[in-house]
């Protein structure tokens, strides 16, 4: 994931005038699931099922995270700070991380599907075709839209 962070750094930059770091964007990859280290992966339809279960579970992360902080020599906190905690996290850095880990599940599950399973549906789904939560809201269309642009982009340069 963090080589596709590093890519949609360098797309950023040269397509639509950001000033990102590759190199920061793939550090950050990284580091993007390490309170999980603590608190083990929930997956994604659990995390988001409704509002009440999202809340709680963003403060057991903080936990994580800040539990993390902690382990770290003193005088390298400040340098892990923006790394462990999404407190002190870079917005734009924790966007396109978000968006290189939903390309690597889509890519994922190409791989799954041209070995025969079903996952490419679901995730189709979900992120090709945006469809309204329970909650009413409309998953983030454009967003959907670019990445599977990018993604189609992606597995051309191959």
């Amino acid at each position: 994931m963090a080589m596709v962070a590093h890519s949609l750094a360098i797309i950023a930059n040269h397509k639509f005038g950001q000033s990102l770091s590759p190199d920061r964007a793939a550090t950050v990859a990284i580091f993007h699931d390490a309170s999980e280290i603590i608190t083990g992966d929930l997956p994604t339809p659990v995390k988001y099922f409704n509002k009440e279960i999202e809340a709680e579970y963003k403060k057991i992360e903080a936990i994580a995270e800040n539990r993390l902080l902690e382990m770290v020599p003193e005088e390298f906190k400040q340098e892990y700070a923006s790394l462990l905690t999404s407190e002190h996290a870079d917005i734009e850095y924790k966007v396109l991380v978000k968006s290189a880990d939903t390309i690597c599940a889509y890519l994922k599950c190409l791989e799954e599907d041209r070995a025969g399973y079903s996952l490419l549906t679901i995730l189709n789904d979900l992120v090709v075709e945006p469809k309204y939560s329970q909650e009413g809201f409309l998953w983030h269309f454009h967003i959907a839209h670019l990445l599977h642009a990018l993604l189609t982009l992606f597995l051309l340069l191959q």
